[in-house]
């Protein structure tokens, strides 16, 4: 008889383990999500954020050619030229500054600026403390004309 008890405690702990085990590894499978890669490819686009009192505005085009914009009420500042990606960071390299942006707050003093890649949708400058998420292009160049007129 001693030897039957026994038997069900040890056949009914070796379920509660089966149990313990089955929800560790459906938990570990719903935590570990696949990510889509991101790429030159997938990664252009449009992209608006707010930051110190001005709105910054980014978009990279699929021939690796971008504009850049920061406004603040009274003017605003913005280079045009290149970007690349290197691993999950995407490095803009300015080739044009509109001589405007010298007479305005904003000239920009600097022709690199890297983001950072945080999912798909968001970019972070950690320097400039910046946060730009992808957006739809009109969001974007109702707030941005000179996003607009890039071509």
């Amino acid at each position: 008889m001693e030897t039957n008890i026994c038997f069900k405690e040890t056949k009914r702990f070796i379920k509660q383990w089966w149990v313990l085990i089955l929800l560790f590894i459906i938990t570990l499978n719903f935590s570990c999500k696949t990510q889509k890669a991101i790429t030159q490819e997938n990664i252009n686009g449009y992209y608006y954020g707010k930051t110190n009192g001005y709105s910054t505005a980014l978009r990279l085009k699929n021939d690796s050619t971008f504009i850049y914009v920061k406004s603040l009420f009274e003017g605003s500042a913005s280079c045009t030229g290149r970007w690349k990606m290197e691993n999950d960071t995407i490095i803009l390299q300015c080739i044009d500054r509109h001589e405007l942006e010298c007479l305005t707050w904003g000239y920009m003093g600097e022709v690199t600026f890297s983001f950072k890649t945080v999912k798909k949708n968001n970019l972070v400058n950690k320097k400039e403390k910046v946060r730009l998420k992808k957006n739809h292009q009109s969001f974007v160049e109702n707030r941005h004309p000179l996003i607009k007129n890039f071509r």
